[in-house]
């Protein structure tokens, strides 16, 4: 197993995770994360320049992950189309970004042919992996390359956090694998 950088992000992760309050209950209220995030410059899965910046006052769910996911990306973009479909038309307003954590094999093309598959409003986000390392830090994100034996030649082990971010571009809330879509869609529509 190779170590490096992204190594570093799992322990940050889990610092992080300890110390922060859990948003069990949507009941409960959003919080302020503003700690978390940074503005940043990538590119979209049309190769053009997304600065963050730029979309503030709009509602942003963000994850990072990877095309060649086997199981959470696909399951969590899953979960977002069912959370969209449940607020009906304000689910339109809301903006899905997913980072890719393997820019080495997802390009803007590979993206916007994988996020294709899901009709809701998401950019895929690629750069160099100095880009993508300063990013997934700045959220506390973790990832790490796995090498295997096959022939996919590796896999990329990260963070399940979905970040929901407010119109001023302040996390509000962190969601959790496990948060079924009702959930999801319960919190989301309170900055709706």
């Amino acid at each position: 197993m190779k170590r490096g950088f992204p190594a570093l992000f799992g322990l940050a992760s889990l610092v992080l995770s300890m110390a922060l309050p859990s948003c069990g209950n949507p009941e409960e209220g959003l919080l302020r994360y503003e700690e978390l995030g940074m503005d940043f410059l990538l590119t979209d899965d049309e190769g053009q320049e997304y600065r963050y910046s730029e979309h503030q006052g709009q509602v942003r769910l963000l994850f990072f992950g990877f095309t060649h996911c086997p199981d959470i990306c696909p399951t969590t973009l899953n979960d977002l189309t069912k959370a969209v479909e449940i607020l009906g038309k304000k689910g339109q307003e809301v903006e899905t970004l997913f980072v890719s954590i393997d820019p080495e094999r997802d390009t803007p093309e590979r993206l916007n042919q994988y996020l294709g598959a899901f009709p809701i409003p998401v950019t895929g986000l690629t750069g160099s992996k100095e880009q993508i390392a300063e990013v997934a830090q700045a959220y506390g994100a973790f990832y790490e390359r796995l090498d295997l034996d096959s022939a996919l030649g590796y896999t990329m082990d990260h963070s399940t956090y979905l970040y929901l971010i407010d119109r001023e571009g302040v996390v509000r809330y962190l969601f959790r694998y496990e948060d079924p879509p009702e959930r999801i869609a319960a919190v989301v529509d309170k900055l709706l």
